[in-house]
């Protein structure tokens, strides 16, 4: 994608009606500011991606225990993330992460990361996830990208087809299938965007893309998520509606 593209539609006055909610990855150590105690606070629809270090870790780590204890009965589901290294990982290391992740800090779901978006190894994934829900967790799973094997929807609570900068979000195409999609099932991960105009436009179309689950943030690489956007308060305010 073009860095330099046209920027972002302007906001409008309005903004456009929505079933959206948030899904945060917070890889962010709980230590290292308030991002933690603010996602506690998030509505029970929201999702927060657990990640110690590029998985669970090889302990337990008190300070994301202690996070963890602030969601209670009334905050945000939290998923362990796990990458699958696009494939490339056995189903045996992927479920020791995840039994790390349920013996630590049992959480809700399992966010698998880099999943490719083809056929090629769809039967790896849906043996995954078919695992995982027998655990009783929930799904989501990241190909990040556009073009996806739309079989993935099949075998997963939310799958990611988009994780860029705003730049490029502005010029993706989406498949025409995806508007028929509940708009729980689909996520959006949006980075460098770096000011409340282009936040807002920047959830307006994902609005009309039939999205429910984004994250917006003024992050950029190699690591987006690891803090919440200066402008987190408004994008709470615009996207759960408090």
């Amino acid at each position: 994608m073009n860095p330099l593209a046209a920027p972002l539609p302007a906001p409008k006055a309005i903004g456009v009606p929505r079933p959206m909610t948030l899904g945060v990855p917070a890889y962010g150590h709980p230590v290292a500011g308030d991002m933690w105690e603010r996602l506690a606070q998030l509505p029970t629809d929201a999702v927060v991606i657990l990640n110690p270090a590029s998985g669970p870790g090889i302990a337990v780590d008190p300070a994301y225990t202690g996070a963890l204890a602030g969601f209670g009965q009334s905050g945000a589901d939290v998923y362990g993330y796990v990458t699958i290294d696009y494939g490339r990982r056995s189903a045996r290391d992927v479920m020791a992460d995840v039994d790390s992740y349920m013996g630590w800090y049992a959480p809700s779901g399992v966010f698998l990361d880099q999943v490719p978006g083809g056929s090629g190894s769809f039967d790896h994934v849906a043996a995954l996830s078919t695992r995982l829900r027998q655990r009783g967790l929930r799904v989501a799973l990241n190909p990040g990208q556009p073009v996806i094997d739309r079989r993935l929807l099949d075998v997963a609570d939310h799958v990611v087809n988009f994780e860029g900068t705003a730049s490029q979000y502005r010029l993706t195409e989406f498949e025409a299938w995806t508007t028929e999609v509940a708009p729980d099932r689909l996520w959006h991960l949006v980075h460098s965007t770096g000011d409340i105009a282009t936040l807002i436009s920047v959830i307006d179309l994902a609005a009309t893309r039939g999205v429910g689950r984004v994250f917006v943030t003024d992050g950029g690489m190699p690591n987006p998520w690891d803090h919440l956007p200066a402008y987190w308060i408004e994008e709470v305010r615009r996207v759960c509606g408090g």
